[in-house]
């Protein structure tokens, strides 16, 4: 035998012996297989995160993180005093409409009159696709009262909003029915009601009903032709700038609420239908819009 085997055979012999001996203590045998690791997932791996951070930071540090955090907000503020514009104007300025001057002059411009047509009659096929596709598709197949309700608070409060605020008429405003057909849903002619856009706005909040159906295509669609339609809004100067970036927040805020409240909506939207039904004396088996899972049918209602 040689060296190598003798060596070889002693540690087997060794081992053996070691695991006999772990065997007469009672003391079990550690395993040295290493068991596969499981992936994290995003909670787990948020947790780690939030934990390593409170490990390195301590108390005191996180008082400092914070207060340097309200150092340079006070900062802010102080400087901020210095650097408010006192511009004196006689007329509103709007520099985004002023950066599009170019394309308002070429609709504007003689012999541009098919384009100046095209391109407002596109935009108006836009919001009339929008609104019977998703109007249709509300009547037949929606559960929810939050589209209507969105809509009514924003168109609502928008009409208090102009009987108060009257912005002046731009200089190179048009907005006059394209070759002379009639839209669905968009008055054309010489209207001051620039604060805030309720085409911007309407799409905006269409947009987000579309996104909370899952019909991801239709909400590109829609995103799309809101883009579009802001664009031609300020280069028709039909709207100013701020009218178009207000009604596209509020719209999203309106929304918003109505989603997070819309159990609630809906539960004032089905005692209202169901009000309506006894008043007429209806005895339809089904309410329009009604989500019968949440909302069944009693008896005496049916």
């Amino acid at each position: 035998m040689t060296i190598e085997g003798e060596v070889q055979q002693n540690e087997e012999v060794s081992h053996r012996e070691t695991v006999e001996d772990k065997s007469d203590s009672g003391t079990p045998e550690t395993s040295h297989i290493s068991l596969p690791v499981q992936p994290e997932t995003a909670k787990t791996q948020t947790t780690d995160m939030q934990n390593e951070a409170g490990f390195y930071f301590s108390h005191r540090m996180k008082k400092l993180g914070r207060f340097v955090i309200f150092l340079g907000v006070v900062i802010s503020l102080v400087a901020g005093r210095f650097s408010v514009p006192d511009n004196e104007v006689n007329c509103v300025q709007d520099k985004i409409m002023d950066a599009l001057g170019f394309a308002n002059r070429f609709i504007n411009a003689d012999g541009n009159e098919f384009w100046r047509s095209f391109f407002l009659f596109f935009c108006s096929l836009l919001l009339d696709v929008t609104f019977i596709v998703t109007l249709g598709y509300w009547v037949l197949h929606g559960k929810s009262g939050r589209l209507p309700a969105s809509l009514g608070v924003f168109y609502g409060i928008r009409a208090i909003v102009q009987g108060f605020w009257t912005s002046p008429f731009p200089e190179g405003n048009y907005w006059y029915a394209p070759f002379g057909i009639p839209s669905l849903v968009v008055p054309y002619g010489r209207q001051s009601d620039f604060f805030f856009s309720g085409h911007s706005g309407f799409l905006v909040i269409v947009a987000n009903e579309w996104h909370k159906l899952k019909f991801p295509r239709i909400r590109n669609f829609v995103i799309a032709s809101a883009i579009y339609t802001m664009f031609i809004l300020v280069i028709y100067r039909t709207h100013y700038s701020i009218d178009v970036f207000t009604g596209v927040v509020f719209a999203e805020l309106c929304f918003t609420k109505a989603d997070m409240y819309k159990h609630t909506i809906d539960k004032y939207w089905v005692l209202a239908l169901l009000k309506l039904r006894n008043i007429v004396g209806s005895k339809a088996a089904k309410i329009p819009c009604l989500d019968a899972e949440r909302y069944p049918l009693t008896p005496a209602q049916v």
